[in-house]
């Protein structure tokens, strides 16, 4: 009967040794509880749901705050609002959507996470990028209309809806502050968005002392002009610019850094220079009978055409091809400037190179443009932008290609899809690039 006993008492010992190394094997441990969805069945963008409902997995987590300096991430419940608070340290694991190791410094405000807590130090184990929302990154052509509450991306409408937010530099911003120059990262279930995420911001260039240069030519970059009006602002991306004014036979340029949410001011007096100045420029038109059109006068262009620093409108027309209408701002020595004329059903190109004048698009009048010269030159490797007043109900962007490293900013803002074909071909051929143009 002993032996039975003994015999009973092993079994049990056995059974419960067996049930506690079972325990030890499960997932966060009995002293952690895992937290949210990794993957969920809300990833397809073609889902359609009722418009005044965001179906969101349950147990989604997107976070809301980061405070790195005591160390606590806020998690906002996607399925019913709650906010909890989890400290994390060294000994916290990240990992993104494949689930290989990255760093605290990864994680953003908008992100839609799991997470794995200790109950006891309510320590955050573990935070790890969920797939059961679908993100789309580097968008640049968007429309929001906050009034309507819509995002359009492309061709398709998503709805912005009560549990929507906004974030720039992992702070929570609001519709108002999204400017056609950002660029944003967009995360959403369906056709609902769930966060906006700006991840290029915009920031003021603001002129001063405008006086002598008002009604001439302003360029920022070398795809955007306007006139120049008394101590204009306007917004661009934020990035490296070259900035060039130009009236009346004065004017100069200057690099200036645009910062996300900042002004920057520019000085047009020390652009003035002496003056007045001239630009000798070589116009290569290889057409037959073909005639150039400067401020409407016909103009000799078999030989140096000098001009003085301002803003003129160029004209060139061919029997068999389309008439070819650019905006010129003259704000350098020398330039040469070739013409390409497309035939008449066909879409116009222009390529410039040599010295420094800028042929550039304006927004307003719809001319194309160019930068030749040694402003071509340096301006081929920076970043060019686009200004345009924003509104808080409807805001549009769209992208635009830019090459070289001395920008900050990948993607540039312009006003319509015509331009931006316009000057990403523009800024190719000013990269040296040989491709023929298909637009």
């Amino acid at each position: 009967m002993k032996k039975f006993l003994k015999y009973v008492v092993c079994v049990m010992l056995m059974a419960a040794t067996i049930a506690m190394l079972a325990g030890c094997g499960t997932s966060g441990g009995s002293n952690s509880m895992v937290k949210g969805s990794r993957v969920g069945g809300t990833t397809t963008q073609e889902t359609d749901t009722s418009e005044d409902e965001v179906e969101v997995e349950e147990d989604v987590y997107r976070i809301d705050e980061i405070d790195t300096v005591e160390q606590m991430i806020r998690f906002e419940n996607l399925s019913n609002g709650q906010l909890e608070r989890y400290t994390y340290n060294g000994s916290t694991y990240v990992y993104d959507k494949n689930e290989i190791s990255t760093t605290v410094e990864s994680l953003y405000c908008g992100m839609p996470v799991t997470f794995e807590v200790n109950k006891e130090s309510e320590l955050l184990k573990s935070v790890t990028e969920s797939n059961a929302l679908w993100i789309q990154n580097d968008i640049s052509e968007f429309t929001l209309n906050e009034e309507e509450g819509i995002l359009t991306i492309g061709p398709t409408d998503y709805v912005l809806s009560d549990i929507t937010r906004a974030y720039q530099d992992n702070e929570r911003i609001v519709y108002g502050d999204i400017s056609q120059e950002d660029v944003l990262s967009v995360i959403g279930t369906a056709k609902k968005i769930i966060s906006l995420v700006v991840t290029s911001g915009h920031g003021t260039i603001r002129l001063t002392n405008t006086d002598l240069f008002e009604g001439g030519w302003l360029t920022v970059g070398t795809v955007v002009s306007k006139e120049i009006e008394k101590d204009m602002e306007f917004d661009v991306s934020a990035g490296t610019y070259t900035v060039a004014v130009a009236n009346n036979g004065y004017g100069d340029n200057t690099d200036v850094e645009v910062k996300a949410n900042e002004v920057t001011l520019v000085d047009c007096n020390k652009l003035k220079g002496e003056g007045p100045k001239y630009c000798k420029i070589k116009f290569t038109v290889p057409y037959d009978g073909a005639k150039l059109y400067i401020n409407g006068k016909e103009t000799d262009y078999s030989k140096e055409v000098t001009l003085q620093y301002g803003a003129y409108s160029l004209q060139v027309e061919a029997e068999g091809y389309a008439t070819w209408s650019r905006t010129l701002v003259v704000a350098s020595e020398t330039a040469t400037i070739g013409v390409v004329l497309s035939a008449e059903s066909e879409t116009e190109s222009e390529t410039s190179s040599d010295d420094s004048s800028t042929s550039t698009e304006s927004a307003s009048s719809g001319t194309a443009g160019s930068l030749a010269g040694s402003l071509a030159g340096s301006e081929a490797g920076s970043t060019s932008g686009s200004s345009s007043s924003s509104s808080s109900s409807s805001t549009t962007g769209t992208s635009s290609s830019t090459s070289g490293s001395t920008s900050s900013s990948s993607s540039t803002s312009t006003v319509s899809d015509d331009t931006l074909s316009t000057l990403s071909d523009l800024i190719s051929n000013l990269a040296g690039s040989s491709d023929d143009d298909d637009d």
